[in-house]
């Protein structure tokens, strides 16, 4: 019995080992939502190519379908670029690049899912992991040794290991399956090349980076096809510790650079929602943002939104709801001049 529990240990060791070293040098373009790779490198051009103070919206993709970036342009009198990107990405991602694509002058409105205040940002998830070894290696690479195990043994288990081996070969066997993956992982100029070509739009498909317009904002989107109930209008409430930590540094980051932070929210789907319970928990949220040094430049109740509005997802406004959305924004924002 002894023999056969030391044996049974030594594989679960080897195959551990072997995970390890698989998602550490095996590099393939394994299934993972490539288009966000693509919509931040064409959010970073638009960014870069306004020369005066402009207003940045940023946050996951309650962000990219929710705001009108160029009705706030015309409304507010400064360029305004929608920076919505997913809502599942890292905090400290999404924070970088906000303060890569922020100047002197700027101001950065931070409208974030409730998760990116709540969890926990020493870990990982599945989806960060994979997109991370898909097209943005370098998250990975850039981490410490300990924590790259520690990160491959928290977000994934043996079937992304044995996913990577089975791309890399399929990839030599049959390479022309992969190239649209790989055609995303192009430099940052080919990408912006593509775009401005129009060639590479797809109405056909949602989730194209290529759909976008040059404020960041995406085209019209009709419909309400979403299902889903609505979170908890009392979320956020508390900011996690590592959030707080993460969001208090970039908030005096960007203060040292002359940039204004401002937070918002993302919309509530409350058909079916208790929306009696929301003033107690934005009052302890605002104290939070007070603490970071920063402001709540809106009422929660003010992005409560019937059904009818919603696109897809739980988070994501059709046409008519940004619309709706965008104006109480700007309203908001004329509030703070």
């Amino acid at each position: 019995m002894k023999t056969y529990l030391i044996k049974m240990v030594l594989a679960a060791a080897a195959l551990c080992l072997v995970h390890a070293l698989v998602l550490l040098y095996v590099r393939a373009p394994i299934v993972a939502e490539y288009w966000v790779r693509e919509l931040i490198e064409l959010k970073r051009y638009m960014a870069a190519k306004v020369n005066r103070p402009k207003i940045i919206v940023l946050g996951g993709s309650n962000v990219l379908f929710g705001i009108d970036a160029n009705s706030i342009e015309k409304a507010m009198g400064n360029p305004a670029i929608n920076f919505g990107l997913h809502g599942g990405m890292r905090l400290e991602d999404l924070l970088a690049e906000g303060a890569s694509a922020a100047k002197p002058g700027d101001t950065i409105v931070l409208l974030l899912e409730p998760i990116f205040f709540e969890d926990d940002q020493s870990t990982w998830t599945e989806w960060q992991l994979v997109n991370a070894l898909a097209w943005n290696r370098s998250s990975i690479d850039e981490l410490p040794l300990r924590k790259k195990v520690a990160v491959f043994f928290q977000a994934s288990n043996v079937d992304l290991s044995l996913q990577l081996l089975s791309t890399a070969l399929g990839q030599r066997l049959f390479p022309g399956h992969y190239e649209q993956r790989e055609q995303t992982l192009a430099p940052a100029q080919v990408i912006a090349e593509r775009y401005l070509s129009g060639k590479f739009r797809d109405e056909s498909r949602v989730y194209c980076a290529y759909n976008l317009d040059d404020h960041g904002d995406f085209g019209e989107l009709k419909g309400a096809f979403c299902s889903s109930s609505g979170i908890s209008v009392a979320r956020p409430s508390h900011i996690a510790p590592s959030a707080k930590v993460a969001l208090s540094r970039f908030v005096s980051l960007m203060r040292a650079r002359h940039v204004r932070v401002a937070f918002g929210y993302s919309p509530y789907l409350i058909d079916g929602v208790d929306t009696r319970n929301w003033k107690a928990s934005e009052s302890v949220f605002r104290s939070d943002i007070d603490e970071i040094g920063a402001q709540v430049i809106e009422q929660r109740d003010a992005v409560f939104f019937r059904r009818e509005y919603f696109y897809n997802g739980v988070f994501h406004l059709n046409s008519e709801g940004r619309k709706i959305r965008t104006e109480r924004l700007i309203d908001a924002l004329r509030r703070i001049e």
